[in-house]
């Protein structure tokens, strides 16, 4: 971070501030409310913001019970204007109706209210809309079209997205 902060002064000007590639590996831990949203789903939205490099693992508590949890081996991508250097994920989100949040070592301060970085929903005074994903109003007020919370098309909404459909997705791969 200090580096960061400095990289415009002499000497670290001569030089390209990368992020650690250690710190780009991580491993997601996510929890979605309702227990029947499907991995795949889970999957293609972390690879909005990630390089997720292995399948689920659910989380099972020490008597084999399954804890609502799943994992998710990743790499974070890089982002040059963040402060460490990588992409984050959102640390709250909705796939449809069905809410969730993820968490991760490493992973910055983010306020579910505002989604953004630095503070948390206690000390927030603003407002996001959860449709259109701007600043000021909430969903209830919001006068744009609903879109989809995978692909973030317009025309449909998550229930019915083509990505979520496996013949789709495997014939774009």
């Amino acid at each position: 971070r200090r580096c960061r902060e400095r990289e415009k002064v002499v000497p670290l000007i001569h030089y390209d501030i990368e992020g650690i590639w250690a710190k780009a590996c991580q491993v997601i831990t996510v929890h979605v409310y309702n227990p029947f949203v499907r991995n795949d789903d889970i999957f293609l939205f972390l690879s909005l913001y990630v390089d997720v490099v292995s399948d689920c693992t659910r989380v099972v508590d020490r008597l084999g019970v399954w804890t609502g949890r799943r994992q998710f081996a990743v790499i974070l991508r890089p982002y040059p204007t963040s402060l460490d250097g990588f992409k984050h994920p959102p640390a709250s989100f909705a796939l449809g109706s069905d809410r969730g949040y993820l968490f991760y070592a490493g992973q910055p301060k983010t306020c579910r209210r505002c989604q953004e970085t630095g503070h948390t929903a206690d000390t927030c005074s603003q407002v996001r809309c959860r449709n259109c994903n701007e600043l000021g109003h909430l969903m209830r007020d919001c006068k744009k079209a609903k879109y989809c919370s995978v692909c973030g098309e317009e025309d449909h909404l998550y229930k019915i997205c083509q990505w979520l459909n496996p013949e789709f997705v495997a014939a774009s791969e």
